[in-house]
């Protein structure tokens, strides 16, 4: 592994523990600040918010920048604001950090995917690496933000990360990208009204949205719903739930064999259904049985993340830049809506409803993978 992909790896990694790190703490957080379980979610909601928009966004801020330019700033800037997470008090403050993080992640994403891919043919196996390193990163941001609480205490997470990215930024070497080849294109509306009329691309958008919009429903609010059902459980036990997720990275490394053994539309099917199948064992409220399920649950989500990203980058007729803007947009609001409507339903009406809710979005997900057209499945 050379320098650069070890940095850029390091960078992934350390991006999504950023975006996770709250997640096992908003419990104890919420009833810190005296905030229901809905406003303790939005601890995460804030941070998917700009995720959602930014990548379209950006291309008008931005214009012709590219945005590897920026990866060095935004490490440092994502750096600091770990630092002030840690050190903030008062809850409206820390949600304008999350957003502020939220914000910096887009430039992150789109530049180490974009110097990833620099001449690079093989888009499913590096993208499936990319994804693997994220799914690291988001277990790590979750499953250590417990332990850190539990033993030490959680705010030297956040300054240990930080000090990380600093290093990553001083170290990491000038882009040999082609900035005006590379560089960020300003979406025009035709742009999205022809993208979208590409039927199997708005398909794999609409997919992501309902699968990812359920995941993180589930993993959001799953600390809420250990701490009703087992009042004596700690954050490192919501932070060990989520080792389920570290089965997603060995999903996404194998997805490109997995495709090529069962073809493309049975490894979708039979993932999809894995997905809703998982989240009938909830129903048992079995804290061992939700441990195990996650594996399934998460290995399932990863498998359907890591093929419909390098499936739309195949189908699309429109540059990648604008390909994978707009299917960020979808993914991170599904993520959005995930992280905050589902909380609603399960603050006012229960466990059953909450889960009932979350299959019915993955079952309409799962209409619109079986209408795909079998050409492109």
């Amino acid at each position: 592994m050379n320098k650069r992909l070890f940095l850029l790896l390091t960078a992934t990694i350390c991006t999504f523990i950023t975006l996770y790190i709250p997640q096992p703490l908003q419990p104890q957080l919420a009833e810190l600040y005296g905030r229901s379980t809905a406003e303790g979610g939005t601890l995460t909601t804030v941070a998917l918010l700009p995720l959602a928009i930014a990548p379209i966004f950006y291309g008008y801020l931005l214009g012709n920048i590219h945005p590897a330019s920026l990866l060095r700033y935004a490490l440092i800037a994502l750096a600091l604001s770990n630092v002030a997470f840690a050190t903030i008090h008062g809850f409206e403050w820390l949600l304008v950090i999350r957003f502020i993080q939220g914000a910096l992640i887009p430039i992150l994403i789109t530049a180490i995917i974009s110097l990833l891919l620099y001449q690079n043919d093989r888009v499913q196996k590096t993208l499936s690496l990319y994804i693997a390193f994220t799914i690291i990163g988001g277990f790590l941001g979750r499953f250590l933000s417990g332990i850190f609480d539990t033993w030490l205490a959680w705010q030297l997470y956040p300054w240990l990360i930080a000090s990380i990215l600093f290093a990553v930024a001083v170290m990491l070497p000038a882009s040999p990208l082609n900035q005006a080849k590379d560089a960020y294109q300003r979406p025009q509306l035709q742009d999205l009204v022809n993208m979208l009329r590409q039927r199997t691309v708005l398909t794999y958008y609409l997919i992501i949205f309902a699968f990812f919009s359920c995941f993180v429903g589930l993993l959001n609010y799953l600390p809420f719903i250990l701490k009703q059902a087992f009042p004596d459980s700690s954050t490192f036990t919501a932070g060990l739930m989520y080792s389920g997720y570290i089965t997603g990275a060995g999903i996404a490394v194998m997805a490109e064999r997995i495709v090529r053994r069962f073809g493309l539309r049975r490894s979708l099917v039979f993932a999809a259904v894995l997905f809703i199948s998982a989240m009938t064992v909830l129903f048992g409220n079995s804290i061992i049985l939700t441990f195990v399920v996650l594996f399934i649950f998460c290995a399932s989500m990863f498998l359907l993340h890591s093929v419909a990203i390098a499936e739309v980058n195949k189908q699309s007729r429109y540059p990648k830049a604008l390909t994978n803007a707009f299917y960020t947009a979808f993914y991170y609001s599904g993520g959005v809506y995930g992280s905050f409507v589902p909380g609603i339903v399960y603050q006012h009406y229960g466990l059953t409803a909450f889960l009932l809710f979350l299959m019915g979005t993955a079952g309409l997900g799962l209409i619109a993978l079986l209408s795909l057209p079998k050409t492109a499945s």
